[in-house]
């Protein structure tokens, strides 16, 4: 899967951000969560693709990576706080696929901890937490063959991973873990939860099955600051199959929310 790594990532010091600090030029901090069984590395190709004032910050959450010994899990008030200790100036967060519903939570949990808010929220690709029917509570329980043609079938699995045991055992285990915090979380929340406060940003590829245009929309009856929809030529992976063309969305939004 893009950012999906066996080799441990070299740790910086600080486990959420193992990629070094934002560059001092950088006027807002991007904090960028990943789909699910993703880490970090896939957001290392945004660094360059965006402008300058925007310090790219790919959060690692425990399981993968540099965290590859932790177990695999999803915790909205330790990201809350891991945010918050790093955003030393204006922010933004950006989520794909469960990202999404992750960053989502984060920005609430932000909330009830007194924090400074985003400026803007953004998710790619992510189906929203109060939409049903709930598709990932039916992933949650597929054999792991079913789970990683599922998975294969998005474009999040490198097919020299398939033949690989233990990447593959490892990419199954984290993957496994993070579709039942969806499934979980979704359940939860089948009503819409109070609306965000925040302006919110979706992003679709075109010819994504799992959370294309139509299912982004839904994002707007959980947004009570602005909602925008922008459709990227692409699949679910959009961002990674056409990052100029996104980026340039995404930086002329960033820029927005700065001024």
């Amino acid at each position: 899967m893009t950012g999906y790594s066996l080799t441990p990532v070299p740790d910086s010091g600080d486990r959420w951000f193992p990629r070094s600090g934002a560059p001092t030029q950088a006027r807002l901090l991007l904090f960028c969560l990943p789909h699910a069984g993703g880490g970090g590395t896939s957001f290392a190709r945004w660094r360059d693709a965006l402008p300058g004032f925007v310090g790219v910050q790919p959060v690692q959450l425990p399981g993968r990576e540099s965290r590859l010994r932790e177990p695999a899990r999803i915790e909205p008030w330790e990201v809350a706080r891991a945010l918050l200790r790093r955003a030393d100036r204006p922010y933004a967060i950006y989520g794909h696929s469960m990202g999404g519903v992750l960053a989502q939570e984060v920005v609430r949990r932000i909330a009830a901890l007194g924090g400074p808010p985003p400026l803007c929220l953004c998710v790619g690709a992510s189906r929203p937490p109060h939409l049903a029917p709930n598709v990932f509570e039916r992933w949650a329980d597929l054999a792991d063959d079913a789970l990683v043609s599922e998975v294969a079938a998005l474009g999040g699995l490198p097919t020299t991973a398939l033949g690989h045991p233990r990447l593959r055992a490892r990419f199954v285990e984290v993957v496994r873990a993070d579709v039942r915090w969806l499934a979980t979380y979704r359940l939860a929340g089948q009503q819409p939860s109070a609306a965000l406060t925040v302006p919110v940003v979706a992003f679709a590829g075109s010819r994504d099955r799992l959370a294309g245009a139509q299912v982004m929309r839904r994002w707007s009856e959980l947004a009570n600051a602005g909602f925008r929809l922008h459709v990227i030529d692409g699949g679910h992976f959009f961002h990674a199959e056409n990052l100029p063309a996104f980026a340039r969305v995404l930086a002329r939004e960033l820029g927005a929310a700065l001024s």
